[in-house]
């Protein structure tokens, strides 16, 4: 009779604690599906069963498609971009297509945020190349662009880990 006790107390515990988490499930789904009523953002796809997965993402107004909307918290960032010194013949070796795109990415500071070493040897891979770039102030210069897998750049890569 006290195991049929304490099973059926146990039993009853876990509902209990389940139903809170149903709960804020449910409503998280709700406000979810109200934001995406709202237009506020999109769902990234369904699950097997038909509901929908979202991706809350901050709106950016320069990046995002509504340039007149209000950006929130990201208002407050200020977005500079970098001046980008890069010499012909560096830039001859980027595809004339990429040329212009690859330029728009080194203006807007591709290193991590809080990585802003003076004189250090930066570096992206950018249509299957290697763009090696410095920083100082508000110049961005790219000092070497190599393709993928070329030796120039295994040789890099294996004296930047021997450091």
């Amino acid at each position: 009779m006290k195991k049929l006790f304490a099973l059926l107390l146990s039993a009853v515990m876990l509902l209990a604690l389940a139903s809170p988490v149903f709960a804020a499930d449910d409503e998280a789904t709700a406000a979810a599906d109200a934001l995406y009523a709202l237009g506020l953002f999109k769902g990234t796809g369904t699950n097997e069963d038909g509901t929908p997965i979202y991706d809350l993402k901050p709106y950016v107004p320069y990046a995002d498609s509504h340039p007149d909307a209000a950006g929130g918290f990201t208002d407050r960032i200020e977005y500079k971009k970098l001046s980008v010194e890069f010499p012909p013949e560096l830039l001859n070796r980027v595809g004339t297509e990429r040329q212009e795109g690859l330029i728009q990415v080194l203006e807007q500071d591709p290193r991590d945020a809080y990585e802003k070493k003076p004189e250090h040897v930066y570096g992206m891979i950018f249509g299957g190349q290697d763009i090696r770039f410095t920083v100082s102030g508000d110049r961005l210069t790219v000092v070497d662009v190599a393709d993928r897998g070329s030796c120039r750049v295994k040789q890099r890569h294996a004296s930047h880990r021997e450091k």
